[in-house]
Formats: structure tokens, C-alpha cells, sequence
């Protein structure tokens, strides 16, 4: 370990107590490198609790903080949640300096843009092995990237998971890209029992040759699901039994826009082909999205959305809007279709595409599956915090 004789201990200060793609890749990657005498410290914020479980039940050591986290949607709630969030930033500050002072971490890791109180610590007390993943949404507006730069710039090393995400945040130096990472034995085609997959299409009541278009995603205005629905519109004047199956759960904020999406399935006569699943426990997964035909994700705004990925390693052709740093997870034209957003239109070309030529959706499929191997490994992603973290602690 380049000389180090102790434990290397990096305290990963997570965005959300979720159990979402963020959450999991920092849990993923603690695994692996406890192995080789990495041991992480996760500090989680206030609200929820799920990933806080996950994270004991494989040993590892957790705070949760009164720590907010900002959450901006047009209702009284919302302000009333980001008042409090500003109010308890102070409170946050000093929680977070107690945190770092006890434990003395070799590297202190905050994930998301969205940590801004973790990383104001990082940054004034510990600046010489303050690592910041900005992860690469592009959902906060530029202007206020640009007011907290100087903040990002006290950063030794800043990590985006996609080249096009680097200018977003104005960070054109001291940079790594480290990919989004999948597990391709868990999410591999070739271990799906048919039997069961059968018995799935059955309990969903679809017909045998029904194409089935799916989408895997928090439900939420950034994910686009009324253009996609708007397609779904215009592939059922090709395809009457098209089937599209929506996996995800509403978050309470997002509880108006989801009773929209009801109303407006029923008033696009849609509701004998579109299938509400709402949460789906992870290990059930791999099997959902080996019954999807073609994979979409119709953001209007993204990072490099995982679900994306997993679809691919399950050999499923993609269609996605072209935001973000989709254009780098998949190849236009050979492992899948890339669209513009807020377009029901290319999405249902894009589909009845791929429904009109089978042997070019399967292509597709098979192509996407060895770019995940390639190129989105957890392997390669476990390799690379490895690198990073000893440059930062090495002498």
C-alpha cells in the first residue's frame, strides 16, 4: 500500500439516506477496497434511513447528522423544508467539523454539489485531502455552480462520472472521470431462468407477443415521463398491445406530479397499456429488465443515469434523450438511439424503429452488453477510487 503500515480511512459524506445509484456505488466500491485495508466512515444526512441500514448490516461505521438537504419544488412544503435547510446549515457546519476532528480521516469524500455544508469543512479544514464527486447532474443552474467555484476549486481532486460534465461545473483542471460502475454478474442476461421470466409476463397479464418499453427511474418531472407517455400514444397507433412498464417509486414531494401522470394515462386512453410497478425491490431487477423489449429514459436533464447502464448490461437497446452524459454511455446508432428531450415524436420513431427490425435490436443488445464489460465495470471503477485514494495519501 505505497508504504502505508495502518488502515487508510476516508470519511464519505453521502447526499441522501437513499438507497440509490450514488449510495450504492460508494457502498459498492467500501467492499471492495476493505479488502485491501481501505476501511470508509459514512456520514448520511437527517431524512430517511435506507441506505444508513445497508451500510451497518455490512459493518460499517455510520453518523446521521441533522444535516438537510434542499428540495426545491413550487409549494408551501417545499419552502418551508428549504428554510429549515438554510436555517440548520450553521448547525450542520459545526456537526460536520466535531465529525472530521474525531475521526481524522486520510481522505474526506463529499458526493454531490448538493453537500454544500460537508464541503465547506472539507474546504477550510481539510483542503489538502478533500475530495469532491460532483457526480454531474445538470439539474442545478449554472449561475449557482459559478457562486460556490471557488469552494470547488479548494478541492485537491474533483471526480465526474462523464467528460461533458467537466465544463458544466467549470472544472477544466485537477480532474478524474471515473465512470458509473455495474455489476455484470449480477445484471447478466445469461442468468435469467426463463421459467420465471415467463411467470412475470403472466402476473403482469401481458400477451405473449406484446412488445414491452420500460422505464426505470425515481418518478419526477427531470425523468420526462409525460413525453414519454405522449410516445407510448403514438407507438399504440402501430403496436395496440404495446405494453410499457413503469418502475419506481414517487418521492412524497412528487406526490401531485404522479397523480398527473394517472390523469393524463387516462386521458391519452392509455391505461390498458401502461403498467405503474412503483418500488421494486433491487434483487427483482435484473428480471424486470430482461422482459423489456427496449429500454427508455426520456430526461430532460441527467448526469449519466444508471438504470441506463444496467439496461445495458442486460443486453437491452436503449433509447435516450441526449442530455447530460448519456451521449457517453450510449453510442448512437450501435447501442441504442439517442433523441432530443421533451420530444414524444423522436421517442416513438425511436421505438417503432426498433419493434420494425428485430436483428438490429438484438444487435444493439449485444453491442451494449460488451461496452458495459468494457467500459462500465465495477472492477474498473473500484480500481480507479483505489489509484486516486493512495495518490492522495501516499508521503
Amino acid at each position: 500500500m505505497h508504504g502505508l503500515c495502518n488502515v487508510v480511512k476516508i470519511l464519505n459524506i453521502q447526499p441522501f439516506d437513499y438507497s440509490g445509484s450514488i449510495e450504492r456505488r460508494s457502498l459498492q466500491v467500501a467492499l471492495e477496497l476493505r479488502k485491501e485495508g481501505i476501511e470508509t466512515i459514512f456520514v448520511n444526512p437527517r431524512e430517511e434511513y435506507s441506505f444508513t441500514k445497508m451500510a451497518f448490516e455490512n459493518g460499517f461505521k455510520v453518523y446521521k447528522t441533522s444535516c438537510l438537504r434542499p428540495v426545491f419544488v413550487n409549494n408551501k412544503q417545499s419552502l418551508t423544508h428549504v428554510v429549515n435547510w438554510i436555517k440548520g446549515i450553521p448547525r450542520n457546519i459545526v456537526e460536520m467539523y466535531k465529525i472530521t476532528r474525531f475521526e481524522q480521516p486520510h481522505v474526506l469524500q463529499v458526493n454531490g454539489f448538493v453537500c454544500i455544508q460537508e464541503a465547506l469543512v472539507a474546504a477550510f479544514c481539510y483542503r489538502r485531502r478533500f475530495l469532491w464527486n460532483l457526480i454531474g447532474t445538470t439539474i442545478y443552474p449554472r449561475f449557482i455552480i459559478a457562486m460556490f467555484l471557488p469552494v470547488i476549486r479548494l478541492a485537491s481532486a474533483r471526480i465526474f462520472v462523464a467528460k461533458k460534465l467537466v465544463n458544466y461545473f467549470f472544472c477544466n483542471y485537477d480532474y478524474w472521470i471515473i465512470n458509473e460502475p455495474v455489476d455484470t454478474d449480477e445484471f447478466n442476461p445469461n442468468k435469467i431462468d426463463i421459467s420465471k421470466l415467463n411467470s412475470l409476463r403472466k402476473s403482469l397479464t401481458i400477451e405473449k407477443d406484446a412488445p414491452i418499453i420500460g422505464f426505470l427511474a425515481f418518478i419526477s418531472p427531470q425523468k420526462g415521463l409525460e413525453y414519454l407517455l405522449r410516445g407510448i400514444r403514438l407507438v399504440k397507433k402501430k403496436y395496440n398491445n404495446v405494453k410499457l412498464i413503469v418502475v419506481g417509486d414517487a418521492p412524497p414531494h412528487q406526490a401531485e406530479y404522479y397523480m398527473k401522470l394517472k390523469y393524463l394515462v387516462s386521458e391519452l386512453e392509455l391505461s390498458e397499456n401502461v403498467l405503474f410497478l412503483g418500488y421494486v425491490k433491487r434483487k427483482e431487477i435484473p428480471l424486470l429488465l430482461s422482459a423489456f423489449d427496449i429500454f427508455v429514459s426520456a430526461s430532460i436533464y441527467e448526469g449519466t443515469p444508471v438504470t441506463i447502464l444496467e439496461a445495458m448490461s442486460m443486453g437491452i437497446p436503449v433509447v435516450a434523450t441526449d442530455v447530460g452524459g448519456v451521449s457517453e454511455q450510449v453510442l448512437n446508432g450501435e447501442t441504442g438511439i439517442l433523441i432530443t428531450p421533451k420530444n414524444p415524436n423522436a421517442i416513438a420513431e425511436a421505438i417503432i424503429f426498433l419493434l420494425q427490425n428485430k436483428d438490429k435490436r438484438i444487435e444493439m443488445g449485444k453491442k451494449a452488453r460488451r461496452r458495459i464489460q468494457k467500459v462500465f465495470s465495477l472492477q474498473k471503477c473500484v480500481l480507479q477510487y483505489r489509484k486516486l485514494y493512495l495518490s492522495m495519501t501516499s508521503g
